[in-house]
């Protein structure tokens, strides 16, 4: 008889200065799938989903879908969201016979009743099956990680790699490792370090990560070494435990897995100091773009990345822009729902008088008023096509693209990390045609533009996620901790 494998999805990444609360209606907004529909929406996906489901069906497992809820980064996690898919995932559990419980999460979710979202739903999904029922959850290499979780789970897998191209191959391992505990020939025992640093949005392909992460695969070598993972945490979520932390796993080895902890974690404390963000001015950023003899050059405005749960409306990078008298320049995204229903009752082709972006609160920087041309109306939907979540379909909503002088701003009803060019070409912008590409995103979207731009720039604009821990009121965040304590 096949062992059965109940599956299942609950991510959000929470920055908690957002104001706006993530509800039904922002997971609806990206998805919400239960039963029957999660196996065929996920299937040859890129993403963790589709790893956990092709390692099932590699290892003869059979799967129990239960839901799969996924929602934009944003403000805290409302109380009926977490009960309601809480409460699919524990139906699904009494309704099925389940031999293991697969969860695809992502560390840093903060619902409105509790800092620590995941340790919650492991703790209860716990108590629901007993201790001998094996959970195994992969995780984003942002995950804050807690001691409840690590008590509550035998395997906890997160990303290697930033931007998250491995998403898949994570998963995989998570289900090939579900079939190694269920035919009894691994044991796991976890351990878990925190160490009081918290970490900007760093490349792991660089220093400091790259040297750390070397370590850990060549320790993931040995015999009974399963899996390790170097979590960079999330402080936009301010709660206690959002500092970088290290989690080792291993094959009924608790101190091969110490081993790890102290190495690694002894060496990143005392290079603490590597752990900063460099980035340019706007005005800077802007000239050195502006004088490249060749584009594309690909401007980051990291502060407002919805996927660190920003509001994806700021002006301060197109404004100067403006200012600036940049050409040839194609943005990616304003959120402005305003302003999409204005075209598209315009028109394409008709000159609108616009306030665009800037609505959101102070920090975004103001709406901008001026005269712009509709170039384009679509309906904001496309897969992705680069290697990180690559199939994954994307619904932005309504979009329309203005063209404010030399500028092409892409302009939507949904807020979504634009770290495709895919979002481009499907908004009849070739992104290769530009000098400049803007675009709202921390790292992620270095896996899909570094192959086709000429250089990317950083941008150190004032926004919700900025990579200055002391530029925000972490008043939750365990202390001391670096660089806020020095």
């Amino acid at each position: 008889m096949k062992h059965r494998v109940l599956l299942a999805e609950f991510r959000h990444e929470t920055n908690s200065f957002a104001q706006a609360k993530t509800d039904m209606a922002a997971y609806r907004q990206k998805y919400i799938k239960s039963g029957t529909e999660i196996v065929p929406f996920f299937r040859g996906v890129r993403d963790g989903m589709g790893g956990m489901i092709a390692a099932c069906e590699a290892e003869g497992l059979e799967i129990v879908p239960a839901i799969a809820a996924n929602a934009t980064p944003g403000g805290k996690v409302t109380k009926e969201v977490f009960d309601f898919v809480q409460k699919a995932i524990v139906d699904s559990l009494k309704e099925n016979r389940v031999d293991g419980i697969l969860l695809s999460l992502h560390g840093a979710m903060v619902p409105e009743f509790t800092f620590d979202g995941e340790g919650e739903l492991l703790a209860n999904l716990r108590q629901a099956v007993g201790p001998q029922v094996p959970i195994i959850g992969s995780l984003d290499l942002h995950a804050n990680m807690t001691e409840k979780m690590i008590r509550s789970a035998d395997i906890l897998i997160g990303n290697d790699e930033f931007p998250h191209v491995d998403s898949y191959e994570r998963g995989y391992e998570a289900g090939h490792n579900m079939a190694a505990i269920l035919r009894d020939e691994i044991r796991p025992v976890m351990r878990l370090r925190q160490l009081p640093i918290l970490c900007p949005m760093l490349a792991s392909a660089r220093e400091p990560i790259a040297s750390y992460l070397k370590m850990i695969h060549q320790w993931e070598q040995k015999s009974n070494a399963i899996c390790a993972t170097l979590f960079h945490g999330f402080f936009f979520s301010n709660m206690p435990d959002v500092w970088m932390s290290i989690v080792a796993v291993t094959n009924n080895d608790p101190e091969l897995a110490e081993s790890l902890l102290k190495e690694v974690g002894d060496e990143i404390l005392a290079n603490r100091r590597a752990f900063t963000k460099q980035m340019l001015s706007v005005e800077s950023a802007i000239k050195q773009a502006i004088a490249a003899t060749e584009g594309p050059i690909l401007l980051a405005d990291v502060s407002d990345n919805p996927g660190a749960g920003t509001a994806g409306d700021s002006t301060h990078l197109l404004r100067k822009l403006i200012e600036m008298k940049a050409q040839e320049v194609g943005l990616a995204i304003i959120l402005d729902q305003q302003t999409v229903k204005q075209a598209i009752e315009a028109g394409v082709g008709s000159q609108i008088t616009i306030q665009l972006g800037g609505k959101s609160g102070p920090v975004s920087g103001g709406p901008i008023e001026a005269t712009a041309v509709v170039r384009s109306i679509t309906d904001g939907i496309f897969r992705n096509k680069g290697p990180m979540a690559k199939g994954l379909l994307m619904e932005f909503g309504r979009t329309v693209v203005l063209r404010i002088n030399g500028i092409e701003v892409i302009v939507c009803e949904r807020k979504f990390q634009p770290l495709d060019p895919e979002i481009f070409r499907r908004n009849g912008i070739e992104p290769l045609d530009k000098k400049i590409l803007a675009i709202k995103s921390a790292l992620h979207f270095r896996a899909a533009y570094g192959p086709i731009v000429k250089e990317m720039i950083e941008v150190d604009a004032p926004g919700m996620a900025s990579q200055h821990p002391a530029n925000f009121d972490l008043n939750n965040v365990r202390r001391p901790v670096f660089p806020l304590d020095q």
